[in-house]
């Protein structure tokens, strides 16, 4: 059961993070400018490993997957830099929130652009943790 929230508001050109622990007050860091951190083709080509190369692993295609599954931490940590690493209390928000393990953590993002809905946020990759196992 999570105790703690992070909340990713997008709005306009910018985002803020919330943070609550349990009952207590939403605490609120400054938002900061936001803008798409993935070019088109980075998105095209997670859709594909995710969409059609996932549902049949085999052929001609491992070695674009390989390619793909090498790139998955790096578009992970972009994220993780853009939301977490935004100013010192963004990152303190997100120590705190996640010192009790990751599993107390729930992460909401909210926004009424697609664009950022549609954004890879389960890849949210913190430099230092163990790389992510490939998604097979």
């Amino acid at each position: 059961m999570a105790i703690n929230c992070l909340r990713i508001h997008h709005e306009g050109d910018s985002i803020q993070l919330f943070w609550q622990r349990g009952q207590a007050a939403l605490r609120s860091a400054p938002a900061v400018a936001f803008q798409h951190p993935f070019e088109k083709q980075a998105l095209i080509d997670l859709r594909w490993y995710l969409e059609e190369y996932l549902s049949f692993p085999y052929g001609i295609y491992p070695d674009n997957a390989a390619k793909i599954e090498q790139k998955l931490q790096t578009w992970g940590e972009q994220l993780f830099e853009l939301v977490f690493r935004s100013s010192e209390q963004t990152r303190q928000f997100f120590q705190a929130a996640t010192f009790d393990g990751l599993d107390k953590c729930e992460l909401v993002v909210t926004s009424d652009n697609p664009e950022v809905l549609n954004l890879p946020w389960e890849l949210l990759f913190s430099p230092g943790d163990a790389p992510p196992e490939p998604l097979r």
